[in-house]
C-alpha cells in the first residue's frame, strides 16, 4: 500500500512541476512580446551605439554631451528676429547671384547693394543673440536637433 502512495505522490508532484513551467515560459513570452512593441529611439549621429537603439534617458544624456550647447544655440536664433532676418537676406542674395549666373545681363539695384552692406551688421545681431541665455533642450528638442526617431524596435534601421 505504500508504494501506491509514494507512486500516486511522485507522479502529482511532477505534473505541478511541469505546470509551474509551463506557466513560467507563457508569462516570458508575453514579456517579450511586449517589449517589441514597445517603442524606442533610433539615433546614429555624433556619439551613437553601433545598435542605434537609446531609452529616453540615455538619449538625453549623450545629447547633453555631445550637442546640448548647440541645440540651445539653435533653438535661440529660431526665436531672435535678426537671425530671422538675415536668414530671409542670405536666400535672397543666393538667389541674385544664381540669377547673375544665369543671365549675365543682370544688373544689382540700389537697394541689394544695401542689403548686403546691412546683411553683416544683421549677422553680427544674430551671433550676440544667439549666444545669450542658452538653455537646455528638452527630448523633443534633441529628436528634432538630431533627427532622432521615436519607433518601434522593429524599424530601427542602421
Amino acid at each position: 500500500m505504500k508504494s501506491n502512495r509514494t507512486k500516486n505522490a511522485r507522479t502529482k508532484n511532477r505534473r505541478t512541476k511541469n505546470r509551474r513551467t509551463k506557466n513560467n515560459r507563457r508569462r516570458k513570452s508575453v514579456k517579450n512580446k511586449n517589449n517589441s512593441n514597445k517603442k524606442i529611439l533610433c539615433y546614429t549621429g555624433i556619439g551613437a551605439k553601433k545598435s542605434g537603439i537609446y531609452s529616453e534617458k540615455e538619449f538625453v544624456k549623450i545629447m547633453n554631451k555631445k550637442i546640448g550647447r548647440e541645440c540651445g544655440i539653435y533653438l535661440n536664433s529660431l526665436k531672435c528676429k535678426s537671425c530671422i532676418k538675415s536668414k530671409k537676406l542670405n536666400m535672397d542674395m543666393l538667389n541674385r547671384s544664381i540669377d547673375r549666373e544665369l543671365n549675365k545681363n543682370y544688373k544689382m539695384s540700389k537697394k541689394n547693394e544695401r542689403n548686403e552692406k546691412n546683411l553683416s551688421k544683421i549677422m553680427k545681431l544674430c551671433e550676440k543673440c544667439k549666444e545669450k541665455n542658452i538653455k537646455k533642450c528638452s527630448l523633443e528638442e534633441f529628436m528634432n536637433f538630431s533627427g532622432a526617431e521615436l519607433v518601434l524596435k522593429s524599424e530601427c534601421k542602421i
